[in-house]
């Protein structure tokens, strides 16, 4: 009975050991993962300064990279790059489909330019609290051919965007003539051609204040 006892006692301190052991290589692994290789991040670096020196003017330049582990970008590495000029900052990375580089810069200036014309808009109808931001695809710059030297203006292309409005209150009853209204001020005033409005209720401190968001797709392209 001692005896059964004993390898009893034997065999919980040996499960134990193990399952001790693989959890502390699963918090190691983890560890590892979450910090940037150096190597990658000097790769990146150098591959993209060589990208600037053939795609950019000498307005562009690098300011850091990114690293993205959580499969929330379209990269793990990236370099990151201004244009002192416009002040638009965008990112230079390679592409997983095609294995060259490619650049955000195109996405990043429309993105920012429609936030810029429509941000004032907002304020009017919905008050200086609400927010808006746009989206396009990354790699549209690739995708259309487009260089900053040919790009143009965001109202001269038939190129899918999302334009997301963060408004910090709860729903009202004139919501959604308002919004109407606004996807009719994005087709007419800005000339998007092809997108969507969205519209969620999320406090400042980004707390979801109404579980169901606002949207109307608009246009003849599909994302």
């Amino acid at each position: 009975m001692a005896k059964q006892k004993s390898n009893m006692l034997r065999f919980g301190i040996i499960s134990a050991s193990v399952i001790v052991g693989s959890v502390l290589i699963i918090v190691v692994v983890y560890n590892l993962s979450m910090k940037p290789s150096k190597a990658k991040t000097e790769e990146i670096q150098k591959e993209a300064k060589s990208y600037i020196s053939e795609h950019f003017g000498s307005s562009v330049h690098l300011i850091g990279t990114v690293y993205d582990n959580m499969g929330n970008m379209n990269y793990n590495y990236a370099a990151k790059a201004e244009d002192k000029k416009t002040g638009t900052q965008f990112v230079i990375y390679r592409s997983e489909e095609t294995n060259k580089l490619v650049d955000t810069y195109v996405s990043q200036k429309w993105s920012n330019d429609i936030r810029k014309d429509t941000l004032p808009y907002v304020h009017k109808m919905l008050g200086k609290k609400a927010d808006v931001l746009a989206y396009y695809d990354d790699e549209i710059g690739e995708k259309l051919r487009l260089s900053p030297s040919t790009m143009g203006s965001y109202k001269d292309r038939n190129a899918y965007v999302t334009v997301r409005v963060s408004l910090p209150r709860k729903k009202k009853t004139t919501d959604n003539k308002q919004f109407k209204e606004m996807v009719s001020y994005l087709k007419k005033d800005l000339k998007i051609k092809s997108g969507q409005l969205i519209v969620g209720y999320v406090a400042e401190n980004g707390e979801i204040l109404e579980d169901n968001e606002w949207h109307k797709t608009f246009g003849s392209q599909t994302k």
